[in-house]
């Protein structure tokens, strides 16, 4: 942003030197980054931040120089003399797409005499790195840099039935605009057009059919207000790119859109003539309302660390365009203005916007801090050993964005049935819902990977969910109630092997303090392959799911092997599970092993042969573990081979071979019930 330091004075006349100026602006918030001397004046360079659209004009600079300064901002004149007919027997202008265009007005000038720009409004433009085209472009040129409304002109005589349209494109229109770009405009752009066509391209740049000429008799001015998202993408898209599109990404003041048009109309009348129509046409859809905002000086103070008198404090919102609207000694109720309604919204932002006025540089830096040591939770703890149990797996660790699309919301949803609760994205409107599960994003992120040529990405993510919380069936409806339901989840992502990522959940439930409850039952799921899919139980009560994902979510995300994948609610795991832990003596005693390979019918789950001969209570049985589940042509058709380890030891003594072999006979015994047989 360049502005020369002559135009600001004329807007607050303060007796600072510009490199003082400069200083006080920099320490407030108002980057001013570079400061070149000019003949007879200073060029300041500023960096303006994305949430301060304000300061990309001489108005809004200026406003915080008088916020800095007292000195009072004064508004350059935008009177005019109105001497033609009124405008709605002239022109019309029809808002078809309100949600991308908020707010629209047009004037007339009739009997207009395009030329050169007098010396003074070419030489301020040039110092600003804008270059003259004429007299009536270079007024809206001058008035965007002047208050940040961007303007446009066109040549009324072009436009065919009188009108302007605001609307998205239609399949297949173009546009060349000024810069004679050809434009391939596409129905999620919007644009200006008249009875027959587009004339511009809404916020970014106007077309060449209808642009100001030295034949130009009729103006028509335009200052509006549009989408900034749309603006942003519809740039992008066609690689067209304006002062105009940089100030609407950022949003603009929609109540000064209609100042900036009487401003522009003043200066056109002065530079070249013409008669105004009577009249305004202006679409606004929503007016704006400001918001009203608390700030209570004690707070003030004790979060700055700082004395600020509540006078001085009033008085600093007031200079900075804040309109009082109540409060008592301990506090201040204020209005937003306009061209900060998208900056200020809390208590927090009005103490930032008194500190930075009244001086970083004032707040004390003596004085002593209260230091608490806090206690980790044990859901900080817990998920720091969750996070070395995944990663010491193979697992990566990855963050994932909390919105969904809609399509991403229909993968699967283990936690709710209700739809996913929408918003209003501002940034990425197709992305409008919180997700309920984490699954989809662990796929989109396999799925980025692979396009990267990164194929094995085991994954994992400990984060929020946001389910819907159920009606009110009872009781007096709170406000909690619109909130969501808000669970930590464990997601996994494993691609080698469903008993690999089994494996890494038991060993995540065993360093939690939960060896041994875990059970894992057969489930149906769309989500997962059919008679790949499990529920998981921690003492019967379901925590999560487990499974291959089946083909319609493999094709959907474009995955050509279908990975394997997990969610349990992590929060009920760190609820039942403990970290303490409980220490025993090595044995002294040796251990006596034996394998059995034992054949079952497939429906014979691993779960219901450890259970069985858990169930014989044998003293001296210290472990039992699951190595191999084989099938082939060794083995019956519907039959399967489960081999497993069984390890005895007594505490005191070393057993013998005949109890030892005892104990395995009750063991093949017991399994003789589920119908299985040693495999010779």
């Amino acid at each position: 942003m360049r502005m020369t330091f002559s135009w600001l004075r004329e807007l607050c006349p303060v007796t600072l030197s510009a490199e003082e100026m400069a200083r006080r602006l920099s320490l407030s918030g108002c980057l001013i980054e570079e400061i070149h001397p000019l003949p007879d004046d200073t060029l300041y360079v500023a960096e303006i931040t994305s949430n301060r659209p304000d300061l990309l004009g001489a108005v809004g600079i200026a406003r915080e120089m008088a916020a800095l300064t007292g000195v009072p901002l004064v508004l350059p004149a935008a009177d005019f003399a109105v001497d033609a007919g009124p405008i709605a027997a002239a022109a019309a202008v029809e808002v078809h797409a309100p949600e991308l265009c908020p707010r629209y007005t047009a004037r007339l000038i009739s009997g207009v005499r395009v030329g050169p720009s007098p010396d003074w409004l070419r030489r301020r433009l040039e110092a600003v790195n804008v270059r003259s085209i004429n007299n009536v472009v270079d007024v809206t040129n001058y008035v965007m840099f002047e208050c940040g409304q961007p303007l446009h002109a066109f040549d009324f005589d072009r436009l065919r039935g009188g009108k302007i349209i605001v609307r998205r494109p239609f399949e297949g229109e173009t546009l060349t605009s000024i810069d004679g770009t050809l434009c391939r405009l596409k129905p999620s752009m919007l644009v200006i057009a008249d009875a027959d066509h587009p004339v511009a391209v809404a916020g970014i740049m106007g077309g060449k059919e209808s642009e100001i000429s030295d034949a130009t008799a009729n103006v028509l001015l335009e200052s509006a207000q549009f989408e900034n998202t749309n603006i942003r993408r519809t740039s992008r898209a066609l690689g067209l790119a304006s002062d105009s599109s940089y100030r609407f990404e950022r949003g603009i003041d929609p109540v000064q859109t209609e100042w900036a048009s009487r401003r522009a109309v003043r200066l056109i009348q002065e530079v070249a003539g013409g008669r105004v129509c009577e009249g305004l046409l202006d679409f606004w859809a929503c007016p704006y309302v400001p918001r009203e905002v608390e700030l209570r000086y004690a707070r003030l103070n004790k979060v700055l660390g700082t004395a600020v008198a509540p006078d001085v404090a009033a008085a600093i919102l007031q200079r900075l365009g804040f309109a009082p609207a109540g409060g008592d000694a301990r506090r201040a109720v204020v209005r937003v203005p306009p061209w900060r309604a998208e900056d200020v919204a809390r208590e927090a932002d009005l103490i930032e916007e008194v500190i930075r006025i009244y001086g970083y540089d004032k707040i004390p830096d003596t004085g002593t801090l209260t230091a608490t040591v806090g206690r980790v939770s044990a859901f900080e703890r817990s998920l720091d050993v969750a996070r070395r149990v995944m990663i010491g797996a193979g697992y990566f660790d990855v963050v994932t964005s909390t919105f969904y699309t809609e399509a991403m919301t229909k993968v699967v949803s283990p936690w709710t049935d209700a739809p996913a609760l929408t918003f209003n994205n501002g940034v990425r409107k197709d992305e409008d819902r919180l997700r309920t599960t984490l699954l989809p994003a662990l796929l989109a992120v396999k799925r980025a990977n692979g396009a990267h040529g990164v194929l094995r990405t085991p994954l994992f993510e400990v984060s929020r969910v946001f389910l819907p919380r159920p009606p009110r069936t009872e009781g007096t409806p709170a406000r909690d109630d619109a909130l969501p339901i808000e669970r930590n989840v464990l997601a996994v992502l494993e691609e080698e092997d469903l008993l690999r990522l089994k494996g890494a959940i038991e060993s995540l439930a065993e360093a939690l303090g939960l060896a041994g409850r875990l059970r894992f039952e057969p489930i149906t799921e769309a989500f997962f392959a059919e008679g790949r899919g499990a529920q998981i139980l921690l003492d019967g009560a379901r925590v999560g799911v487990l499974g291959e994902v089946g083909p319609a979510a493999c094709a959907q995300f474009d995955l050509t092997r279908a990975p394997f994948m997990a969610e349990l609610d992590f929060e009920r795991l760190v609820a039942a599970g403990t970290l303490d832990r409980t220490y025993t003596r090595l044995p002294t005693q040796p251990a006596a092993v034996r394998d059995l390979a034992v054949i079952v019918d497939e429906a014979v789950t691993w779960e219901r042969i450890e259970g069985v001969v858990r169930a014989l209570n044998i003293a001296t049985l210290e472990r039992i573990e699951f190595f191999d589940v084989f099938r082939g042509k060794q083995v019956p058709a519907g039959r399967k081979s489960i081999a497993f380890s069984l390890t005895f030891r007594a505490p005191d003594r070393t057993l013998t071979s005949d109890e030892v072999e005892s104990a395995r006979q009750a063991c093949i015994g017991a399994l003789a019930a589920l119908g299985g047989t040693l495999r010779s």
